[in-house]
């Protein structure tokens, strides 16, 4: 008798690990890992696959514009309903995202299907890592660290989530003084600030982000691997200057000046 080959199961390019309650606001929200197969197309990160963390009752833009992506992003500065500087593109590619959650498009998935991928992790891609629960961020380091994949995570919540989230996340900056603070209390600054504040920063001991935009022999984040918060062989933050569109990167600069944060002429 002739027996039949089993198929395997076509991997999955996305999975859902949370939906739940905000750990920020306890507003609903899903944290889906996506690009587990096919790895975004970025030129600065380079392949790799990613964390997005939305609310889960609302498409994306209209929690922008209403305030509501406090659940994911806290009260991070950059958020539209602040100072709008943020340069996460969430009009497509998030859009997308939620479309196809929506869609049930995504099943159910572990930290395993993680570890299944050949890419390094890139957490947050949108939203805080703090919007989870910690236990489950934990869970998540832990699958990278033992399978030895390489990953990126900023934290704009910093000051106030939990402090274990130090371990694993960058501390994000958005003034000197903010880095300073940072380090104080035991975090990896990531620093964006103006392009004439680069060399100030380096005297304070951060290094640099190696990456250049027109440079193709720069490393990208995901051979980079110096934004993994205390666990990284780098123990200095990290400054790069503020990018994005060119309104926000105005806005920036305008909330730098509102703040009375330091601004070098």
């Amino acid at each position: 008798m002739t027996q039949t080959k089993r198929r395997r199961s076509a991997p999955t390019n996305g999975v859902i690990l949370y939906e739940g309650p905000s750990a920020i606001d306890g507003k609903p929200i899903v944290a889906i890992a996506t690009c587990l197969v096919h790895p975004s197309k970025n030129d600065k990160t380079g392949p790799m696959a990613q964390l997005i963390i939305m609310r889960s009752d609302m498409h994306p833009v209209d929690a922008i514009n209403t305030g509501d992506d406090e659940s994911i992003c806290g009260s991070c500065r950059a958020r539209k309903t602040n100072d709008n500087w943020c340069y996460v593109l969430v009009g497509k590619p998030i859009s997308q995202v939620y479309r196809a959650y929506k869609d049930g498009k995504y099943p159910k998935g572990t930290t395993d299907d993680i570890i299944k991928s050949r890419w390094s992790f890139r957490h947050g891609t949108y939203g805080n890592p703090s919007a989870i629960p910690f236990e489950l961020n934990k869970e998540i380091f832990a699958a990278l660290e033992s399978s030895r994949k390489s990953w990126t995570a900023y934290e704009h919540e910093w000051r106030t989530c939990d402090q274990g989230l130090a371990e694993f996340s960058m501390a994000s900056c958005e003034s000197i003084e903010d880095a300073q603070e940072a380090i104080s209390m035991g975090w990896r600054p990531y620093l964006s600030c103006l392009p004439e504040e680069v060399e100030l920063a380096k005297e304070l001991g951060l290094l640099r982000c190696p990456y250049r935009l027109h440079d193709a022999s720069t490393p990208q984040c995901s051979d980079c691997n110096m934004c993994s918060g205390n666990t990284s062989k780098v123990s200095a933050g990290i400054v790069a200057p503020v990018h994005g569109a060119n309104y926000k990167v105005r806005n920036y600069v305008e909330m730098r000046e509102r703040a009375s944060l330091r601004v070098i002429q």
